[in-house]
């Protein structure tokens, strides 16, 4: 009886995941849909120029988080990198913000130092 129990409870703790793994995956397809449809609005660059958010395929209304992440900040942003390290490294000297202060950026460029808005992150663009 034990035994069957655990085991009914291990099929629905996989199951439990399975359903949370597909969940996940839904929303990453949906914000990455929305994030890179040709619907979404662009600069004079071609860059990506949603004030932070977009609606999926399905309908499904995206709102993309700020981020202190510059691996995906260059990506949301729509820089390589290597690129988006020197304009971090230019906006830091120009505000004297210290080599490891963080920022936060959001979908627009906006950046953010200790919950104070600086400037745009898109200025110091090479």
């Amino acid at each position: 009886m034990r035994e069957e129990l655990s085991a009914q409870i291990s099929a629905l703790h996989y199951k439990a995941i399975s359903i949370a793994l597909d969940v996940a995956a839904l929303n990453f397809r949906n914000a990455l849909a929305a994030k890179f449809s040709p619907d979404q609005p662009r600069d004079s660059n071609g860059q990506w120029a949603s004030g932070g958010g977009g609606v999926a395929p399905d309908g499904t209304t995206i709102d993309l988080a700020a981020t202190t992440n510059p691996s995906y900040a260059a990506n949301m942003l729509g820089y390589d990198r290597i690129t988006f390290g020197i304009m971090i490294h230019s906006f830091k000297e120009f505000h004297g913000i210290p080599a490891n202060g963080n920022l936060i950026w959001y979908p627009d460029g906006s950046t953010y130092y200790g919950g104070e808005l600086l400037g745009n992150i898109h200025d110091f663009a090479p």
